[in-house]
């Protein structure tokens, strides 16, 4: 009897231990779900993020072991942070592209009225480059800030060569005129009003756009393109003044010149000059030296 007895003691507590055995194991098949399932759709929502697709997100975690303090938690709200700055981002970027677009309108459409203004030739090229440009305006989609940059320069470059042809015809008017109207004061006076003023329109439009885009190029990041704008804009104030100067003749003669003197520093009309300079010395393999000497001062003038 005492051998019966203790083999259905020893059976029992095999039971136990078999019941104890399951339950540690469901225990820790239930914990090692909740760690590392959480991982396991971490890494989903991380690698989904990743590809573009800022619907994925963390579940909200539910059961007796979720926390939002554990290793899981934190890096749920980590993961949440981040799909945060990403829908963030996407917003800036859809609003820069909106700006982009509108700007580039106003642009096609500045070159639409251009095209309405000439005859010919110029016309015509005109036209082809707003055909070009609304190609341009349609890949923003597909190659956003570069196609952008690249209407932009195509629209300068086009309304510089359309104003330094403009230019040119209005020289050429000037000189004919100038020699048609030598002995007559009074139309000399009138003749350089007008044709000052005829120039200064469109070289201060080049000006302006000249500006905006140096702007833009500061903004785009495009570092290589400001020498270039900064020099052009440059040679068009300098040109500018001179054109103001040859209105001053015209106020001289009929006595309404007024005088304003300034100061400004020899070297910086020479650093100038040399920046003008720079390209038609390069383009024609001439070399431009200039020696002064330092600190050489200021001078004064109207």
């Amino acid at each position: 009897e005492s051998m019966i007895a203790a083999n259905k003691e020893l059976q029992n507590g095999l039971i136990y231990a078999a019941v104890i055995v399951v339950l540690v194991i469901a225990f820790l098949t239930a914990l090692t779900a909740v760690t590392f399932g959480g991982i396991t759709r971490a890494i989903e929502v991380l690698k989904g993020l990743t590809e573009g697709d800022h619907s994925q997100q963390m579940p909200q975690r539910r059961g007796i072991f979720a926390s939002d303090n554990d290793e899981v938690g934190e890096l749920s709200s980590a993961l949440q942070s981040y799909r945060g700055k990403l829908l963030e981002l996407e917003d800036i970027r859809a609003e820069q592209a909106s700006r982009r677009k509108e700007r580039d309108s106003v642009i096609i459409e500045k070159m639409s009225h251009l095209a309405d203004q000439l005859e010919g030739d110029a016309k015509t090229l005109i036209l082809n480059d707003i055909g070009r440009m609304r190609e341009l305006e349609k890949q923003e989609t597909e190659r956003g800030e570069e196609a952008s940059v690249e209407l932009m320069l195509l629209a300068f470059t086009r309304m510089s060569d359309e104003v330094n042809a403009l230019i040119n015809a209005r020289t050429s008017e000037m000189e004919k005129a100038r020699d048609e109207a030598i002995d007559a004061k009074g139309e000399t006076s009138r003749f350089f009003a007008n044709m000052s003023h005829e120039l200064r329109t469109p070289l201060n439009a080049i000006l302006g756009y000249g500006e905006m885009l140096a702007e833009d190029c500061e903004d785009l990041g495009y570092d290589d393109l400001l020498p270039d704008l900064k020099k052009i804009t440059s040679s068009g104030i300098h040109l500018l003044s001179l054109i103001n100067n040859i209105l001053d003749i015209s106020k001289i003669e009929s006595g309404k010149m007024e005088l304003y003197i300034t100061s400004f520093e020899i070297e910086d009309v020479v650093d100038v000059i040399k920046d003008i300079s720079a390209p038609l010395v390069s383009k024609n393999n001439n070399a431009f030296q200039c020696n002064i000497q330092d600190g050489i001062g200021a001078m004064r003038q109207d």
